[in-house]
């Protein structure tokens, strides 16, 4: 398979965070200005995270593959971002802190219209947030990994393993997770 650059735009310097469809590869610069670069598929949506908070919905253009700035899919509220997750079926999650104990709450958003779908609660503070391809949600915070599956528009506990791992999600479902070392 040949890697092809599909687009390369310019988002806001203070973007700490990309993500898009499973179905794409996209690669991240960080200069002066920051680049997103999209590689091999064509991903139907593409989200800048900026450091407030801000989420940026960038769409191919209508007259190729290139992509623009959606103005009606946007979240400008200031919540500060610890991770996210790939698109997956139109559903993107989000960490973010909540309350004084060192806890986030992973926030699940509708892409169509950048709605909040969701709150999930956890026990730490996340590391990683992502779905698997059976849509599966797997979170691995500081103090355990937690999954939820996606069940009749809402998501159901399924189940936690107490204790501080990192996490690999694959997007055919499957998952697996190693001893975390230092800050890694």
């Amino acid at each position: 398979m040949t890697v092809q650059l599909l687009d390369s735009f310019i988002v806001p310097k203070d973007t700490v965070s990309i993500s898009g469809t499973t179905s794409s590869s996209i690669g991240y610069e960080k200069f002066s200005f920051a680049t997103i670069k999209i590689f091999l598929f064509n991903p139907t949506i593409v989200l800048s995270i900026m450091s407030c908070g801000k989420v940026n919905v960038w769409i191919p253009h209508d007259e190729g593959a290139r992509f623009k700035l959606d103005p009606t899919r946007h979240l400008d509220r200031r919540y500060a971002f610890h991770a996210g997750s790939t698109v997956h079926n139109g559903m993107w999650a989000s960490a973010h802190p909540e309350g004084e104990n060192n806890t986030d709450a992973v926030i699940v958003w509708d892409t169509s219209e950048m709605r909040e779908v969701e709150a999930l609660r956890t026990d730490g503070r996340v590391h990683s947030v992502e779905f698997d391809g059976k849509g599966h949600l797997v979170c691995a915070t500081d103090k355990s990994v937690r999954c939820w599956r996606h069940v009749a528009l809402r998501f159901e506990f399924l189940w936690v393993v107490e204790q501080s791992l990192r996490v690999h999600v694959s997007p055919l479902g499957a998952f697996a997770w190693s001893e975390k070392t230092g800050d890694s």
